[in-house]
């Protein structure tokens, strides 16, 4: 079960955990750089999660945005919870000048499993799997 780390994100708050007390819970995971380095160098958030991480995935657009969908198997505390089906979308301006996210994960049917207090501060990893019927690994840890 080969993987490939693609990504870390460092002590989770509770937005990134859909757990917001006030708002509206966006059910969606910014990628964004987290200080995040591919080989020693600092990713480009506007350009390396769908240009190299996603780049394999069928692309369609929609609304003005880029669209896409992976498999993505999903493990939280050492557990494997289950795999979904997730969205992706990227939308180049989002990042309007101030360098926010473009790319974001859609936690749709896997929502309810990481609404949990306990993953707060807690480490995410992304993963391509290789040789695997999913095509990406998340683990939270």
């Amino acid at each position: 079960m080969p993987f490939n780390l693609c990504w870390r994100k460092p002590n989770l708050p509770e937005a990134d955990l859909q757990l917001l007390v006030q708002g509206h819970a966006s059910g969606v995971l910014r990628l964004t750089q987290a200080g995040y380095t591919d080989n020693g160098k600092v990713i480009d958030q506007t350009e390396y999660f769908r240009y190299q991480v996603f780049s394999g995935l069928l692309w369609y657009k929609i609304d003005g945005k880029e669209m896409a969908e992976a498999t993505f198997h999903l493990q939280i505390k050492g557990t494997s919870v289950g795999t979904f089906k997730l969205k992706l979308s990227h939308k180049p301006s989002w990042e309007a000048g101030q360098n926010n996210y473009t790319t974001g994960l859609h936690w749709d049917d896997a929502k309810y499993l990481i609404q949990r207090r306990d993953l707060v501060g807690c480490d995410l990893e992304l993963y391509k799997a290789i040789d695997e019927n999913f095509d990406f690994l998340i683990s939270i840890h």
